[in-house]
């Protein structure tokens, strides 16, 4: 995301850091990045997600490169687009018949939310001692980890 901020960038670097290496050891899946966009047939729309486990990756027939089975998706939120990632953009990719667990990563604090099938039920991990789990692929994540190049304002004890 051009313009994002140092928090942005640096907990979607330490995502692919974490869960990269951890997927090619168990499988198929693999964790693509924003340059990757998903197709949802349903709106006629490409989206970049911050992030993306697909297994193994499928692409659209045509020349677009839009992956079409995301198994994860991932979203750090910025004041500019958490709303949009909440509401709109989240609604969207609930269409995805292939779709497990819908993650978002605060970049203000240490908190991931995970919403999973079925029914979309909300799982939240908060401060640096919690290791959200990604149930769909097996993967925990320590928010220690994941946050350990912020440089929080206020310090992040919670």
């Amino acid at each position: 995301m051009p313009g994002a901020s140092d928090s942005h960038l640096l907990v979607t670097a330490a995502l692919g850091d974490l869960t990269g290496p951890e997927l090619r050891r168990k499988g198929s899946c693999r964790l693509l990045d924003q340059d990757v966009q998903v197709l949802i047939p349903k709106y006629n729309a490409y989206v970049y997600p911050d992030r993306t486990i697909a297994c193994p990756p499928e692409f659209a027939p045509q020349d677009t490169g839009a992956l079409v089975n995301p198994k994860v998706i991932f979203e750090a939120l910025s004041p500019s687009t958490e709303a949009y990632d909440r509401g709109g953009k989240f609604r969207r990719y609930r269409s995805l018949p292939t779709l497990e667990e819908y993650v978002l990563i605060s970049t203000t604090e240490p908190l991931i939310e995970i919403y999973s099938q079925p029914n979309w039920a909300l799982r939240s991990y908060e401060g640096l001692e919690a290791v959200a789990v990604l149930e769909s692929v097996g993967i925990e994540l320590s928010l220690r980890d994941l946050y350990a190049d912020i440089k929080w304002e206020t310090p992040a004890t919670i």
